[in-house]
């Protein structure tokens, strides 16, 4: 006797994206834009409690000591829409429903003056004539 699938048809997930991998693919572009000085990193978790799933991007500064900084946080639950971002430097929160939103939200994020202003500071810090100013203990003179 042969299995029955009960499962009906399954839904067509080819085009989509989830939110992490959006984040993931931007990281990526960060660290090829800067030639690896700065390099961006996307850490996941689930809630335990509340089974929200949470994922940050963040920027990490090598020559800085990994010096490392929060730009965006994501939650959302398994069904991926809604999303809750929030822009860790300025506190300030979206919600999108759909991918669409998402990417525009995301975009509003790292192209707000908080993150430009971070990593302009990073890329400045990360430059070796900078480095040549900073003693053995790590404080700059």
């Amino acid at each position: 006797m042969s299995l029955e699938s009960l499962w009906g048809e399954l839904p067509d997930t080819t085009g989509l994206s989830t939110p992490v991998t959006i984040l993931r693919e931007q990281a990526l572009l960060l660290t090829e834009m800067t030639n690896r000085v700065l390099e961006g990193v996307v850490g996941v978790w689930k809630g335990r409690s509340t089974g929200v799933l949470v994922a940050d991007l963040d920027i990490i500064a090598p020559v800085l000591d990994n010096y490392q900084v929060s730009i965006v946080r994501i939650k959302h639950d398994v069904q991926l829409y809604p999303v809750n971002l929030q822009n860790m430097l300025s506190g300030r929160t979206y919600e999108a429903t759909n991918e669409d939103e998402f990417i525009n939200a995301l975009r509003d994020m790292l192209t707000s003056p908080e993150v430009r202003r971070a990593i302009t500071g990073l890329l400045v810090q990360s430059r070796p004539t900078e480095m040549a100013k900073v003693d053995p203990s790590g404080i700059p003179f």
